[in-house]
């Protein structure tokens, strides 16, 4: 037997303090996350990120050559800046920070070099760089696990 409601109190409705948890949480969330985006390394990440763009940017003629050689020359940024949103305490930030420079000057030596192999050689400098960038990746992730209370 099917039954229709009746009275108002037995109508299907909206609980709108729901409706408002959930937006807030919503809320809170997005915060977060822009609180994240706005750590000094994610900052510092970025501009490097889009300096680097904008650098590689006129040495290629298509959309799919761009792509191409940032996927082999900035990846070790972009995984930088991944790091930098998900690490919050101020010494992996510290570190995250030293690394993005580190690359950044490195970048900034292999392009400026008007060698004949530095298009190579920047090809390769994601690879390179991994001597560097692996154990700084490596301190920020084991500073930003470390407990509170341990003092090294």
């Amino acid at each position: 037997m099917i039954r229709l409601p009746m009275h108002r109190s037995d109508r299907l409705s909206f609980n709108h303090n729901q409706f408002w948890v959930m937006r807030v949480g919503l809320l809170n969330g997005f915060m977060k996350l822009t609180d994240r985006a706005c750590s000094p390394a994610s900052i510092l990440t970025a501009v490097l990120l889009v300096i680097g763009i904008c650098i590689l940017d006129p040495n290629t003629e298509s959309f799919g050559e761009e792509v191409f050689v940032i996927l082999f020359v900035l990846w070790p940024l972009v995984l930088s800046l991944f790091l930098a949103l998900i690490t919050l305490k101020r010494s992996s930030q510290i570190t995250l920070i030293i690394g993005s420079i580190l690359y950044g000057a490195c970048f900034s030596f292999i392009y400026g070099s008007f060698g004949a192999q530095s298009g190579i050689a920047l090809l390769y400098m994601g690879i390179y760089s991994l001597p560097v960038m692996v154990p700084i990746w490596s301190i920020a992730v084991f500073l930003s696990r470390r407990p509170k209370s341990w003092r090294g």
